[in-house]
């Protein structure tokens, strides 16, 4: 017996629907577990990272431990100068990616003071930023670090400026301040402030 052709479009129409839902539920299952995996390697990046991070710091403190000879809990420059004679030092400082010349040159970095002495955590953070290339922010930071220099001392300087400009213009100290540059400018280093003869 022939179907009626009714029959036939709601059949089609009804094994249609359930091909595409069963196709878009094969579709979801797929998808999300692709999303959670994407989810677990992530996580699973950012464990290892961290990992080894506390690993690293865990190294940079046996090798702050190594060079503070004297357990006060401050490396001395003379401290550092004489245990970068030690072979093993070195040795120790290129297994954490930083060769002797940087290690030098982080010293005098984070020596701000001028203590010539340095804690354990401003090493850790030291060599922490020292480790690895120079990445685009840290470009950026000194740059931007060299402009606000620049603008603070040009500011300074026209402000200079005008404070001679206003001596000048008082009657009578024109002359006085003439004979006191040509005074200064004649003098030597030695008998010059220390802070021109840091500009000289």
């Amino acid at each position: 017996a022939k179907l009626h052709p009714v029959w036939v479009a709601f059949f089609l129409l009804y094994f249609s629907f359930t091909y595409f839902a069963v196709l878009n539920v094969v579709t979801g299952v797929f998808c999300q577990t692709a999303i959670e995996s994407a989810n677990l390697d992530q996580e699973m990046v950012v464990q290892a990272q961290m990992s080894a991070r506390q690993q690293y710091v865990k190294q940079l403190k046996t090798l702050f431990e190594q060079i503070n000879v004297n357990n006060t809990g401050r490396i001395t420059l003379k401290e550092f100068e004489e245990c970068m004679q030690d072979e093993r030092i070195g040795a120790y400082f290129a297994s954490i990616d930083i060769t002797v010349s940087e290690a030098f040159s982080l010293f005098k970095l984070l020596d701000h003071d001028e203590s010539h002495c340095l804690d354990i955590d401003t090493f850790v953070s030291g060599c922490l930023k020292l480790r690895g290339q120079a990445k685009s922010i840290d470009i950026a930071m000194m740059m931007y670090e060299s402009r606000w220099a620049t603008s603070k001392c040009l500011k300074a300087m026209k402000a200079l400026e005008d404070e001679i400009r206003l001596l000048h213009s008082i009657p009578g100290q024109s002359a006085r301040l003439d004979s006191q540059e040509s005074a200064w400018m004649s003098s030597e280093p030695s008998t010059i402030g220390p802070a021109v003869r840091l500009l000289i």
